[in-house]
C-alpha cells in the first residue's frame, strides 16, 4: 500500500496560496500579477473576453487572458505562481468545449473556490496560438498602456485563421466560431440596440448589416489583411452578410 507524504514546506506553501487568494479580490490579484510580469519585461497582449468587452460584447470576464511570447511562457507562469496563484490543470469539460484555447494555457487560480462553476483563473496563452504580428498590436487605452491589444480587424483575422488551422469537428474550431459569431453580433451589428422589427428586414435593407459590410470593405481597401490572406476579407464579408456556411471556411486534416 502506498501513501502520499506531504512535507511541512508543501503545507506552508498551500496555506500561503489560500491566504493570498482569500485576502484579495480576483481583480486585485490579476492587477498585481500583470504589474509583476510587465516589471519583468514580459510583453502582455490582451485577449478573449476582456478584449471582446472593449469591442462591445457584454461578456462577463471570469478568466482574464493574456498572450505571452512562447519562449517566456514558463517564466511568466513561474512569476505568477510565486505570487501565490497556484497553477491548475484545465477541467476536462472546458478542454472538450474550448479546445486549445484552454489546453495550451497556463491557468492560475485567482479564487479560493475550486467548484467548477465558481473558480476563476488568470489565463496565460502562448502568443503563437493567435499568430498576431507586431503590426497587429496597439497600446491599450487603459491606464496600463504597456499592455498591447490587437487591432479590431486583426481579431477577426486571428479567429478565421484559427478556424482554418483546426480540424473541422475540433472543439478549438467550434470555440473560435462561437467567438466570431459573438463579435459579429455585438461589435459588427451593434445588437445591444436590437429590435424585433429588424428580423423583418432583408440584408440589403438592414442598416446594421450594411454598416458592418462597409467596415469589412474598408479593412480590405486599407489592406489590413496580410499578403496571401485576402481570403479572410472575402470570408468575413460573407459571414457578416449571412451567406456563411461551415464548408466555406477551410480546415486542417
Amino acid at each position: 500500500m502506498s501513501r502520499t507524504i506531504t512535507t511541512f514546506a508543501e503545507e506552508s506553501h498551500t496555506s500561503l496560496n489560500l491566504k493570498v487568494l482569500a485576502t484579495s479580490s480576483p481583480e486585485a490579484l490579476v492587477d498585481q500579477a500583470t504589474k509583476k510580469l510587465l516589471a519583468a519585461g514580459i510583453q502582455l497582449i490582451e485577449f478573449r473576453y476582456q478584449l471582446y468587452r472593449r469591442m462591445g460584447v457584454p461578456a462577463v470576464v471570469m478568466n482574464p487572458c493574456y498572450l505571452v511570447d512562447d519562449d517566456r511562457l514558463d517564466e511568466a507562469s513561474n512569476i505568477v505562481a510565486d505570487l501565490g496563484l497556484p497553477l491548475t490543470s484545465p477541467l476536462l469539460t472546458n478542454a472538450n468545449t474550448e479546445g486549445k484555447f484552454v489546453t495550451l494555457s497556463r491557468l492560475h487560480r485567482i479564487t479560493t473556490s475550486t467548484a467548477p462553476g465558481s473558480q476563476q483563473f488568470l489565463q496565460l496563452l502562448p502568443a503563437s496560438f493567435t499568430g498576431f504580428a507586431p503590426s497587429d498590436l496597439i497600446p491599450s487605452p487603459s491606464s496600463e498602456a504597456r499592455i498591447r491589444i490587437p487591432r479590431e480587424s486583426a481579431v477577426y483575422a486571428c479567429l478565421l485563421r484559427i478556424l482554418a488551422l483546426s480540424p473541422r469537428h475540433d472543439p478549438t474550431r467550434r470555440q473560435a466560431l462561437s467567438d466570431l459569431s459573438m463579435l459579429t453580433m455585438y461589435h459588427m451589428y451593434g445588437m445591444e440596440g436590437y429590435s424585433e422589427d429588424d428580423d423583418n428586414l432583408a440584408p440589403e435593407d438592414d442598416p446594421a448589416i450594411q454598416g458592418a459590410l462597409a467596415r469589412v470593405r474598408e479593412w480590405s481597401w486599407n489592406r489590413e489583411w496580410r499578403a496571401g490572406e485576402e481570403w479572410i476579407g472575402d470570408l468575413l464579408y460573407a459571414f457578416v452578410q449571412g451567406d456563411y456556411q461551415d464548408a466555406y471556411i477551410p480546415w486542417s486534416d
